[in-house]
């Protein structure tokens, strides 16, 4: 088969996140909009101006299939990945007897800052006083180990890929995957990011001014959309979406959830800078990455149905991101449903753009746009449906889910019904 005649489709979904620990768990909070952000325990930050996010305090590593020894060598973000991992290729039902290891390809999205400020100081005492590196710390800490340690537990041994590029960098794999495949490099390939709650990211956001503030209403603090929006709420998680060439998952009789047709990743001309600092976006950047989406995809934007957007409530952000819609949809725009799903489960940085992936599946299938909560105050520069505070009954058939980069490197992917 040619590249434009090869179809990829998504057969397996795995999602854990503050809303909870599966994909079940997570969706049927969405459409409630249950909140799953409060303030934060698991670290003290007394003496933060941070003080809320969306933690996984349902998730226990010990419950990874692998042994506590190899645990122990993993980072958060790597034992996130092969939890979610797992979740993927189980809802795929895969008969990994069937399939030959070297046949699975992996990508996967994940920050280049793998440790802890203290995880670094106890690193360089021990130093000191040994006058040694332990030769396998590097390995629990290098960008692309959450895929590595993925790929052992679970025996994935075909092609690799590891992206780092900020919140961009899952949606990013899931498309260079989807390309892959089209490309002929493989059947089948596992696809995401992850994030965890680490002190590095939330300084560096924070000293941007791009993190809300909130100390009293954790759940209320991330309002997309909304005049009186003040900011991001990050969250943790991984988000992991199994694809497969169309013809081998009908041969095996998958159930498949939709069909990925279109992806485009773009790096907009303003980069932050002294003078032009994290969290600028450009409209045209965002637009331009949208309308490569929907040209690579080769579909009319009238029929796209719900647009899952970034939604980060950020001030320049969420107006910047609506004014792109208008500008390549026109007066469909209008006629579009929008949601962001932030507010709920926060934003979870490099596992973002495959969660939200996610909830596109999953409203295309079920027929719900979930939607976006803490919606009070409706703000005139942004004034599209945004499905405000409840979730809404609507025939999807296109689904856009775009996700903006705090880099300025932007990502869409384009999925329909099969």
């Amino acid at each position: 088969m040619t590249p434009r005649s090869r179809r990829v489709v998504i057969t397996g979904l795995g999602l854990i996140s503050p809303l909870g620990p599966t994909l079940n768990d997570n969706w049927n909070s969405l459409i409630n909009g249950i909140s799953g952000i409060d303030f934060i325990s698991s670290l003290d930050c007394s003496s933060w101006k941070v003080k809320i996010a969306g933690e996984l305090s349902h998730f226990n590593a010990a419950c990874l299939p692998t042994k506590k020894k190899y645990i122990k060598l993993m980072n958060r973000d790597a034992q996130l990945a092969v939890a979610a991992t797992g979740l993927a290729l189980e809802d795929a039902h895969l008969n990994r007897e069937e399939i030959e290891p070297s046949a699975i390809g992996i990508a996967f999205g994940a920050f280049g800052i793998q440790y802890t400020f203290q995880e670094a100081y106890t690193f360089l005492e021990a130093l000191e006083e040994k006058d040694t590196v332990n030769p396998l710390w590097p390995l629990t800490i290098l960008p692309n180990m959450s895929l590595c340690n993925s790929a052992i537990v679970h025996n994935l041994q075909g092609p690799n890929i590891s992206f780092c590029s900020l919140t961009a960098s899952g949606a990013q794999a899931v498309g260079e995957a989807f390309k892959s495949i089209k490309h002929g490099e493989a059947d089948l390939f596992v696809a995401g990011g992850c994030s965890s709650l680490n002190p590095s990211y939330l300084f560096s956001l924070d000293a941007s001014d791009l993190l809300s503030r909130e100390k009293h209403n954790p759940r209320a603090a991330c309002r997309p959309f909304d005049e009186k929006r003040n900011g991001m709420v990050v969250g943790e998680g991984a988000a992991v979406v199994m694809l497969e060439e169309l013809s081998h998952a009908q041969g095996r009789n998958a159930r498949i959830y939709g069909e990925l047709i279109g992806y485009s990743s773009t790096l907009q001309e303003a980069v932050p800078s002294p003078e032009t600092p994290a969290g600028t976006i450009s409209l045209e950047g965002v637009a331009s990455c949208l309308e490569e989406t929907i040209k690579q995809a080769e579909v009319d934007p009238q029929d796209i149905d719900y647009v899952n957007a970034e939604g980060n409530a950020t001030p320049l952000s969420d107006w910047v991101e609506t004014e792109a819609i208008k500008r390549v949809f026109g007066d469909h725009a209008y006629h579009l449903s929008i949601s962001s799903t932030k507010a709920t489960m926060g934003h979870l940085l490099c596992a973002s753009g495959p969660a939200d992936l996610i909830a596109g599946v999953l409203a295309m299938r079920d027929g719900i746009v979930p939607p976006t909560i803490n919606y009070q105050h409706p703000d005139p520069r942004c004034d599209l449906d945004y499905t405000p505070n409840h979730s809404r009954s609507r025939e999807i058939n296109t689904v856009l889910s775009l996700t903006l980069g705090l880099s300025g490197e932007h990502a869409a992917l384009l999925i329909r019904k099969l």
